[in-house]
């Protein structure tokens, strides 16, 4: 077998800020489909171009070249000659800017040790990481302010319409067009805009034989159905209006990394890992959306008029990034929760054992922002990356404790989003979720939750919205205020409060401070450790409204509980 000496490792810069850098739901398919474009397929044409290989080459190795993997908007490659590993990371990193106008890859190349594999990918990846730390030399143009601003997107300039970049005419003429209209939507619409709209109107069927919406196309292989083409669409899908973001990643993956000694290792691991994903993520979608429960919807696209009675079956899941292990979906707000807790369970089964003497279970951590449909997305995916930090860190603290159950490992955080959130998610929880007085601590969250916890916290909501008596709103209210109130007078009140409740939400409360606290809820604050003091209830009611009820018919364990509650 060869041995090649050279790695090249690419990655994209600031995926996120890209992909979401509009709300149009055209634009962010737009863009994810245009980046997925440009790691698999310009990617590696590029190289073949470079090396001078055929133009109907099309392996992953040669003599002079092997490719690990290009998907997920990163790559290794490796390369017999340093010269060539150069010329082809620079050819690919101009290949970006020119289609993108907006988006940059960085690329890096390193010297391989065959007998320390693993370490010299290592290097290599840490001394990629900060040569994108460092400052884009075209980030001044930006902030100097003398030009029109694109209204999709703030970094993009509409006074730089070009189109002579485009290597595939049919793209080109559609961009072409697109740029000549008059009309006020496209008055002010940058390059960078328009690209991805012609990106997407030319590889729409691309996107649709994508590996996992051609297998979601089989799964629903009965039903004529379309999906969502507006943000708002997913919002109508529950009748909420809202969204939930959730934003996955893999936990301790390098410790399965440091156990792959060679480069073909590094390739087998990867082809299963995004198997299990596309795996796990189609039969979320099923087990969310069953073929039989589709919602119809008014699905005008955000260019048309809506027609009277244009209603069509939708399958409102939006799955907008795919880079590696990480994982962005959307979905109407009350299957927020239900998806990422039943993708982190499906994830788990599917990579138990992806490679030969795997060191430990993998998992996923998730972090969930739900908001208005209307919501920026590029506002929004901020919130979901701190939650998802949040969700990583308390699985970071379990293995500290050298937790190996996947039930445990896998965590969860959520946050409902508004307007008048303060984008800092450790601000919030430490100063507006966090009080102390007299030398003690009282903390108004216990998220982020594990699976195990989750589920069990979903059970109670499902089995309390499931009751014949709906919770009173009333009460909500005051169960939240009772917490800003001096010590006394907030027990007073909560105790005055959960004697008025019925026999059913007095047994739901009671369940949620047992699962937190093992114990029963005599006050709303509960002792945590030495000197802090917790609540559950309002993670509990900010929750509350985006579960659904479980009806009385669903299992005979709800039956029996609702008779017990009388």
């Amino acid at each position: 077998m060869l041995s090649y000496p050279f790695l090249l490792l690419l990655d994209t810069d600031k995926i996120k800020d890209y992909v979401f850098a509009s709300s149009k739901l055209k634009e962010i398919r737009g863009a994810s489909m245009l980046l997925h474009y440009l790691n698999t397929n310009v990617s590696r044409k590029i190289i073949y171009r470079t090396l001078g290989l055929p133009e109907d080459f099309n392996q992953d190795e040669n003599e002079r070249f092997r490719i690990i993997y290009l998907d997920g908007g990163s790559g290794k490659v490796e390369f017999l000659d340093k010269d060539d590993a150069i010329r082809c990371g620079q050819a690919i990193a101009d290949a970006y800017a020119r289609w993108t106008k907006t988006a940059s890859l960085s690329w890096i190349v390193t010297d391989i040790d065959q007998d320390h594999y693993y370490e010299s990918v290592a290097k290599g990846e840490f001394q990629l990481r900060l040569k994108k730390q460092e400052p884009s030399p075209d980030g001044q143009a930006y902030q100097l302010g003398v030009f029109h601003r694109c209204r999709h997107n703030e970094m993009d300039i509409v006074e730089n319409i070009d189109s002579h970049f485009y290597e595939v005419k049919q793209v080109k003429a559609a961009y072409e067009a697109l740029s000549r209209l008059e009309e006020e939507a496209f008055a002010k619409v940058g390059p960078a805009a328009i690209i991805k709209r012609a990106f997407y109107s030319y590889y729409r069927q691309d996107y649709e034989d994508m590996s996992v919406i051609s297998r979601l196309r089989r799964c629903y292989s009965n039903v004529r159905f379309e999906f969502p083409k507006q943000m708002s669409v997913i919002g109508e899908a529950d009748g909420s209006g809202y969204v939930g973001l959730i934003y996955m990643d893999g936990n301790s993956m390098n410790t399965v990394l440091r156990s792959l000694s060679k480069a073909d290792s590094y390739r087998r691991f990867s082809r299963r890992l995004k198997e299990a994903i596309e795996r796990a993520l189609v039969e979320t979608v099923m087990q969310v959306y069953p073929p039989d429960r589709l919602p119809e919807l008014v699905n005008a696209d955000e260019d048309e008029a809506e027609e009277a009675n244009g209603k069509t079956t939708v399958l409102p899941v939006e799955l907008v990034l795919a880079a590696g292990d990480d994982l962005i979906v959307i979905v109407p707000a009350t299957k927020a929760m239900t998806f990422a807790s039943t993708f982190l369970e499906k994830f788990s089964r599917y990579t138990t054992a992806i490679i030969e003497d795997q060191p430990e279970c993998l998992t996923m951590s998730a972090g969930i922002a739900i908001a208005k449909s209307s919501f920026p997305i590029k506002y929004l995916v901020p919130f979901a990356e701190q939650l998802l930090k949040s969700a990583k860190k308390k699985n970071y603290e379990r293995r500290l404790h050298r937790e190996k159950e996947w039930n445990r490992l896998s965590t969860l955080d959520y946050m409902v989003v508004t307007m008048s959130s303060n984008p800092d998610l450790p601000t919030i929880r430490q100063e507006q979720l966090t009080r102390t007085k007299d030398c003690i601590r009282y903390e108004l969250t216990v998220r982020p939750f594990d699976w195990t916890e989750w589920k069990e916290l979903e059970r109670i909501i499902e089995t309390m919205k499931g009751s014949p008596t709906p919770f009173p709103h009333t009460k909500i209210k005051w169960l939240y205020h009772v917490h800003f109130m001096e010590e006394w007078e907030g027990e007073y009140y909560f105790l005055k409060c959960f004697a008025n409740l019925d026999k059913c939400h007095k047994k739901a409360l009671r369940d949620v401070y047992r699962l937190f606290a093992g114990e029963q809820c005599t006050s709303h604050w509960y002792e945590k450790e030495k000197g802090v003091y917790a609540s559950p209830l309002i993670d509990f009611f900010e929750i509350y409204p985006f579960i659904e009820g479980t009806s009385a018919h669903q299992t005979a364990a709800h039956k029996e509980e609702e008779e017990h509650c009388g």
